[in-house]
Order: C-alpha cells, then sequence, then structure tokens
C-alpha cells in the first residue's frame, strides 16, 4: 500500500471517520488531529523508509501531502 493512503487511513482511525472523507491536503488541527497523532504518524513514516527520523529534522507537518513530501526528501537522502 502506498504512504499516503496507509497516512489516510491511520489518520481517518484518529479522528473516526471514513478514509475517504480524508484529503490528503487537509490540516491535521482542521481534521482534530492532536500531537500524539502526529507522532503516530512520524512512527509510520519511519517503519516505511525502515529507519529512524531524529525528532530536530521533523519538520511542522499540516497535512497528509506534507507527510509524504518529507519521507520522499528523506527517503532521497
Amino acid at each position: 500500500m502506498e504512504l499516503a493512503e496507509t497516512l489516510r487511513e491511520t489518520v481517518a482511525m484518529l479522528v473516526m471517520v471514513e478514509p475517504d472523507e480524508i484529503e490528503l491536503d487537509t490540516s491535521f488541527a482542521e481534521l482534530g488531529v492532536d500531537s500524539l497523532g502526529r507522532l503516530e504518524l512520524i512512527a509510520l513514516v519511519e517503519q516505511h523508509l525502515g529507519k529512524i527520523v531524529p525528532e530536530d529534522q521533523t519538520p511542522q507537518l499540516d497535512n497528509i501531502n506534507e507527510v509524504v513530501q518529507f519521507a520522499e526528501a528523506v527517503a532521497a537522502g
């Protein structure tokens, strides 16, 4: 499964809605995702990449598209 879809399903689970109700560019704050939820999303990115992302390298990510772009940048090195 593609990272964006995995993140969409996780966000949907966190805020108790159906995945198809989650737009990739809707802010986490608007969706009701708190800081712990964001940490869970970063953990998914780390699992996807197979490496730990140092917290100081984690920007303030605001939506699924930004998380995916961040993951792609980390993967590219």
